[in-house]
């Protein structure tokens, strides 16, 4: 169920399940905010975790962090490498995760849902 997959448990960190153990995650409160507020994007998360052959791309916090970090970008129409420098992550970890969403086919996906 969409509403059990991520629980926010304050204003920066999140607990997504259904990837293997839950992972706590720390974000920027903006991001989180964002994530509560945007059905959305909860939408597309529940999407690709449960989708078989994406989930395997999504093994640790940094993969989740990435991906929550790339449709942040994405729903605000920004480009992935400024969201990635405000937040202080490479931006090649949101472009990896971005190549592996072309490679299995979901990008036009995570852009229709995002809209």
């Amino acid at each position: 169920m969409v509403s059990d997959l991520i629980v926010f448990k304050d204003a920066s960190c999140i607990i997504v399940r259904g990837v293997g153990v839950p992972k706590e995650l720390c974000l920027p409160s903006d991001v989180v905010l964002w994530l509560r507020s945007n059905r959305k994007a909860i939408r597309v998360l529940d999407a690709l975790i449960n989708n078989y052959k994406f989930k395997r791309r999504l093994c640790n916090r940094g993969a989740l962090r990435s991906l929550i970090l790339l449709l942040y970008a994405k729903s605000l129409k920004m480009p992935p490498y400024k969201v990635a420098r405000s937040v202080g992550v490479s931006p090649e970890q949101l472009y990896r995760i971005e190549r592996g969403l072309r490679e299995d086919g979901l990008i036009d996906m995570v852009d229709n849902m995002l809209r």
